[in-house]
């Protein structure tokens, strides 16, 4: 499965150079050329990609609202779910590819170079963001963590401390003050 993956974007090369040899750069840039239909080389196998993803994107939200933990959700809990889903899963499936399709031959091709650039770019802050940021489960994982480090770092430091009787965390640990 990983050799047919990774020779994939050989195969269609191979076949395009084969093809059209002269389609592949123009004197400005080496790209394809959009004269000859050349242009098909990209643009095909990502709308075959994109169309895949949009599928599997469909059953994972059909699946989703099938579990029973959200068919007693209320009809905007639903929808509010399927959205945050829809944000979850676009970058993972490739749909900035999108932008990458639209600046061929287009009127507005160089703003939709730049949001392909851009997107494709950034789509590892949007996995972070999306899956680690707000993600109650990892959020709450995260400061328990941090509250352990600083009650470590506190301990090795030998810093004394008067325990504050008002309140404690959700971790347990006491406020103090300290006394220089």
């Amino acid at each position: 499965m990983e050799v047919t993956r990774s020779m994939s974007p050989l195969f269609i090369v191979g076949i395009t150079a084969a093809a059209r040899y002269n389609g592949y750069g123009t004197p400005e840039a080496c790209w394809l050329g959009l004269e000859d239909g050349v242009t098909w080389a990209f643009v095909a196998p990502v709308l075959v990609v994109g169309i895949i993803n949009t599928l599997i994107m469909v059953r994972v939200i059909k699946t989703f609202n099938s579990l029973k933990t959200n068919a007693d959700k209320a009809r905007t809990q639903r929808m509010r779910a399927n959205l945050r889903a829809i944000l979850v899963l676009q970058p993972l499936l490739g749909a900035t590819w999108l932008f990458g399709v639209l600046s061929f031959n287009f009127v507005w091709a160089l703003s939709f170079v730049y949001l392909f650039v851009i997107c494709n770019s950034l789509q590892g802050a949007f996995i972070f963001l999306l899956h680690c940021v707000m993600n109650d489960e990892v959020r709450k994982a995260a400061f328990n963590r941090l509250n352990r480090f600083i009650a470590i770092r506190r301990a090795h430091h030998g810093v004394h401390s008067t325990t504050n009787s008002s309140s404690t965390g959700t971790t347990g640990l006491k406020r103090t003050t300290t006394s220089w």
